[in-house]
């Protein structure tokens, strides 16, 4: 034991002279055939006393290899990791220095003792399932052993039954997957798009599949989270390319929020849409009912005083976004979404405008301009009487 710490404490300090000392190569070159003969020796001896599946010589075994790799004497490490069968440090080297090729030739030579499972297991622990299609998935010999790798990453496994032409281990894993992430909302968007399409190629495209209906509610969900104003994102110093997966109630929240300066028509028709998809009827309409009353609250300064005239009713509408929402949701057959004009005349949030005849007129009027068709023309003194 006191020798085999007196040669790690020897391959350290060598190490930390090559690296920081200003040595020419010849110098580096001895020093690294040094420190390749002490890793080998080590390794060497702690063999004889240990077993080789012996997790305190596995862990040496990597410890010292890495850091002969670390000195970028990758040759020399490849030899060695060969020697002491460290898998794990091969790929390592073969990823580093971007040697394909040698990867290929050790997948070949070592087959007979699974070198590949540790390949493949290897990309995939680590994420690296864009390197591992580019490298791998292209050349027939390797599908069946992917395939096996894939079993213990769930997330993957969509690949491995594509590779085997199962879709229905397709379909399986990317359920699991989009029903899962949580994480990232373009993730979960990119999941959901390649689950429709394999559930299309699964039943045909003329098949009628529920299931389809409610891979589109997901999305419309997405997109409404995807459409949130730039600002508010900023503001918040949220990024849409690594944000989590928000709820409809935060996502209506978002829309609405203080400080978001472009607020207009089509984003409070969004934040309106989004509510369908919240369960609680009571906690819907009272969101409704707080967008309505924000939509005249942003705006009160432009609403007339008791006793101000107007010039245009028709135009002094068109202009408010309260009026401009309405009439988008009416035009939209959103008829369920729409507020009562009995409700907004008494709202205890709009309390101030309560006393305000010529706010009331404004109100009615506009109600009647909006919901109505076109074609049907409006008595404005009418209005104001009732």
């Amino acid at each position: 034991m006191f020798c085999r710490s007196e040669l790690i404490k020897q391959i350290n300090i060598s190490l930390e002279f090559a690296r920081k000392a200003n040595i020419t190569k010849e110098v580096r070159s001895e020093i690294s055939d040094q420190v390749a003969f002490l890793v080998d020796a080590l390794l060497s001896s702690s063999i004889d006393v240990l077993s080789e599946m012996d997790s305190n010589y596995t862990q040496l075994r990597y410890k010292l290899l890495k850091k002969l790799m670390n000195f970028k004497e990758h040759y020399k490490v490849i030899e060695l990791a060969e020697k002491y069968a460290d898998h794990r440090i091969i790929v390592e080297v073969c990823f580093e220095t971007n040697n394909i090729d040698l990867l290929y030739n050790f997948m070949d030579k070592l087959n007979h003792k699974n070198f590949r499972q540790t390949v493949f297991s290897w990309y995939l622990k680590r994420g690296k399932i864009v390197e591992l299609l580019r490298n791998f998935c292209r050349k027939p010999k390797y599908e069946h052993d992917i395939a096996l790798a894939m079993e213990a990453y769930p997330n993957y496994g969509w690949i491995a039954g594509s590779l085997s032409e199962n879709i229905n281990l397709t379909c399986e894993s990317l359920k699991q997957c989009w029903t899962k992430e949580e994480t990232n909302v373009l993730r979960k968007k990119y999941q959901l798009n390649l689950y429709r399409m394999a559930v299309l190629a699964k039943n045909g495209p003329l098949a009628k599949n529920p299931e389809l209906d409610q891979i589109d509610r997901h999305l419309e969900v997405i997109e409404h989270q995807i459409n949130i104003p730039e600002c508010v994102l900023e503001l918040l110093n949220l990024d849409l390319n690594n944000m989590h997966v928000l709820s409809p109630e935060e996502m209506f929240n978002l829309y609405l929020h203080k400080n978001n300066s472009t607020l207009d028509e089509n984003q409070c028709l969004c934040a309106l849409s989004v509510l369908q998809f919240i369960q609680n009827k009571e906690k819907c309409e009272d969101l409704s009912h707080y967008l309505w009353c924000e939509t005249i609250l942003r705006e009160t300064f432009k609403y007339p005083l008791h006793d101000q005239e107007i010039g245009d009713p028709i135009e002094f509408v068109h202009n408010l976004l309260f009026f401009k929402t309405l009439k988008l949701v009416y035009n939209k057959g959103l008829l369920d979404i729409l507020p009562s004009l009995d409700w907004l005349l008494f709202a205890d949030e709009l309390e101030n405008f309560h006393s305000n005849t010529m706010w009331q007129f404004v109100m009615k009027m506009g109600f009647e301009h909006c919901l109505r068709p076109a074609s049907v023309s409006m008595d404005f003194e009418t209005s104001l009487l009732q």
